[in-house]
């Protein structure tokens, strides 16, 4: 039988900074929450793209295998904490292209179309 498993992931820093008993790792779409006691070992891995390292940290972890899972949820939330958006080349690298659809000129020509749809 095997004494322990590793598992890779974003080792994501507690907002309150208090609980030290437990550890959460984001595994997208999830975010595991263990009981510190169950970790053996820690490897920190070179960051993902767009981690914000002040945050967390992509990291191996080893754990006891029977580790209890205390908690899965939807990792959504940490991940927008913990990774930056990143807008592609391809949007970014576009001279003079906007990317908020929001702008004035959008608005204008948006009224227009809208006008001459009902007039027709």
């Amino acid at each position: 039988m095997r004494s322990s498993f590793t598992i890779e992931g974003e080792l994501v820093r507690r907002e309150g900074g208090d609980d030290t008993d437990t550890v959460s790792l984001l595994m997208s779409p999830y975010l595991l929450e263990f009981r510190l006691e169950d970790v053996l070992d820690v490897e920190e891995l070179a960051p993902a793209p767009g981690l914000r390292t002040d945050r967390a940290a992509s990291a191996r972890v080893t754990l006891r295998a029977e580790a209890r899972l205390l908690d899965v949820s939807a990792g959504k939330r940490a991940e927008a904490l913990v990774f930056e958006k990143i807008t592609p080349f391809s949007v970014c690298s576009r001279e003079g292209a906007g990317c908020e659809i929001r702008q004035e000129r959008f608005q204008r020509m948006e009224a227009a179309f809208l006008a001459a749809r009902h007039k027709a």
